[in-house]
């Protein structure tokens, strides 16, 4: 009778136990979901930040919460902080290729772009070789970071470039033109990815379309180029 019992007494604790945790990280969405509307003022960073601390305690299982503790942390800047709290999260899940991607840019932030920074962006780019998204975040960080890397930093940046570019070459050029970064991007990078003609092609349009008079036809040649749109990619400090 006692061992009946004992076996009853153990799918209840189980089921018990799965919804303690099922409210848990119900809550720790809750928390993060909030965590991430004060982290939108820079005032509220630090609320957000503690926010976000409670989601990790009350999910200690959940990569996300961490992870989300760890960019909260990059925005005050707290470089210990970001490395302790993105090593539980990677250690949580350590394939997850925009985790590594986060952690970088989270460095970058904090810390600068050191070689904590480059191991994460390798990481980051060893781990999903073929994702597009991916690597056009890590091409336009580079673009809006390039005098702040080293030159290994920079050919893991070229890298991604090469693959945006062969991806969406319009959208990535034409992003070059409206963040005003195309004699930058010819000096270093240009040349390396086949792109002479294009640099050229740059050079003449930026002085045609920085004229403060331009005819019609031009200036809509220059809009339709990406000559005269304002960046919208806020990048490095």
């Amino acid at each position: 009778m006692q061992a009946m019992r004992v076996l009853w007494l153990v799918p209840l604790a189980l089921a018990a136990l799965l919804c303690l945790l099922g409210a848990r990280a119900g809550l720790a969405d809750l928390y993060l979901i909030h965590a991430t509307t004060l982290s939108q003022k820079p005032a509220n960073t630090g609320s957000a930040i503690a926010t976000a601390a409670l989601a990790s305690q009350l999910a200690p299982w959940r990569p996300d919460a961490w992870l989300a503790q760890g960019k909260l942390s990059a925005l005050q800047p707290s470089p210990q902080a970001v490395h302790d709290l993105f090593a539980q999260g990677l250690r949580l899940a350590p394939a997850d290729a925009y985790a590594w991607r986060d952690y970088s840019l989270a460095l970058a932030r904090s810390e600068g772009y050191g070689s904590g920074y480059r191991m994460a962006l390798a990481r980051s780019q060893e781990l999903a070789p073929n994702s597009r998204a991916l690597h056009a975040s890590h091409a336009l960080n580079g673009l809006h970071a390039w005098r702040y890397g080293d030159e290994a930093t920079r050919q893991l940046w070229r890298n991604s470039m090469r693959v945006t570019l062969a991806a969406r070459p319009r959208e990535f050029l034409r992003y070059i033109a409206s963040s005003r970064r195309e004699a930058l991007f010819c000096a270093y990078t240009g040349e390396a990815l086949n792109l002479g003609r294009w640099c050229a092609d740059a050079r003449a349009l930026r002085r045609q379309c920085d004229l403060p008079d331009l005819a019609p036809r031009h200036r809509q040649y220059c809009d339709r180029s990406g000559f005269l749109e304002p960046p919208t990619h806020q990048g490095a400090r």
